[in-house]
């Protein structure tokens, strides 16, 4: 259990170092999921469900909430270089996304 636990927060402390930004704007609670969820596909790695996430996020940025919508403040996203074969590895994981809802 702790394993796993350690392997969580690493694998989310990779996020938030690697792939945020601090900023004087905040970020919707949804799309920062929605682009964690990205990276974690880009790296064939399987993404923490949208609760989990939200709890171990919150012990790195303070949240809002803002005409009815969640927030994490002070955050922007830093996107990774885009590269042929990162483009290609993108591309594939939306088209599985896509037969999977089929």
């Amino acid at each position: 259990m702790e394993e796993t636990r350690n392997i969580i927060t690493g694998t989310l402390d990779d996020f938030v170092t690697n792939y945020i930004i601090d900023s004087d704007y905040n970020k919707s609670k949804r799309e920062t999921y929605q682009f964690y969820k990205e990276i974690m596909h880009s790296k064939s790695e399987m993404p923490l469900g949208i609760g989990q996430f939200g709890k171990q996020f919150k012990e790195y940025f303070d949240e809002d909430r803002s005409n009815n919508a969640k927030e994490w403040c002070n955050i922007d996203f830093k996107r990774p270089i885009q590269t042929k074969m990162n483009y290609h590895i993108i591309q594939f994981h939306s088209q599985m996304k896509k037969k999977d809802t089929k």
